[in-house]
C-alpha cells in the first residue's frame, strides 16, 4: 500500500485486480515478460499501473541463460504473467488488502462530513440573508 496515491491510482487499485498483485509485496513470484523472458525474485512494489520492482532476482532470457540481479524493474507495458504462488488465497489477499486502504482512508471521511456541515450552514445563512433583502424590499 502506498501512500499519497492519486484519484487514478485509487480508482485502479479498488476495481481492477492490481490490488492482487500489490498484495504480493514480500513473496517469491515469476513474472513472465513479452519477450519470453522471465523474472523470478522476491516482490518489493508494484503500483496501481503494475509496475514492479523486485530484489534478488533471477532473470531468464529467451535463449534461457541465466542472470542474477539485486534489484530488478519491470514496467507494465513488458509484462506478460505473474504467477501467482500457490499458497496465496487470492481472494482474501484481495479482501485484505482493499480493507487496509478502507481504514485509511476513514479519517479524510470524517473531515469531509465536517466540510460538508460547514458548506450547508453557510447556504442556510445566505438563504436567511437573501430572505432578510427580499423582505425590505
Amino acid at each position: 500500500m502506498e501512500q499519497g496515491m492519486t484519484s487514478k491510482e485509487k480508482h485502479l487499485t479498488h476495481n481492477t485486480l492490481v490490488s492482487l498483485l500489490m498484495s504480493l509485496k514480500g513473496q517469491q513470484t515469476t513474472v513472465d515478460l513479452r519477450n519470453r523472458s522471465s523474472v523470478t525474485g522476491t516482490v518489493e512494489r508494484c503500483d496501481a499501473y503494475m509496475n514492479i520492482e523486485m530484489k534478488h532476482v533471477l532473470f531468464r532470457d529467451a535463449s534461457g541463460k541465466a542472470h542474477i540481479f539485486e534489484y530488478f524493474f519491470v514496467h507494465k507495458r513488458n509484462l506478460r504473467y505473474v504467477h501467482i504462488p500457490p499458497q496465496v488465497n487470492m481472494r482474501k489477499a484481495v479482501e485484505t488488502f482493499l480493507d487496509r486502504l478502507t481504514i485509511k482512508r476513514q479519517e479524510p471521511q470524517k473531515v469531509r462530513a465536517a466540510t460538508l456541515r460547514r458548506q450547508q450552514e453557510t447556504i442556510a445563512r445566505v438563504q436567511r440573508i437573501k430572505a432578510k433583502q427580499t423582505e425590505k424590499k
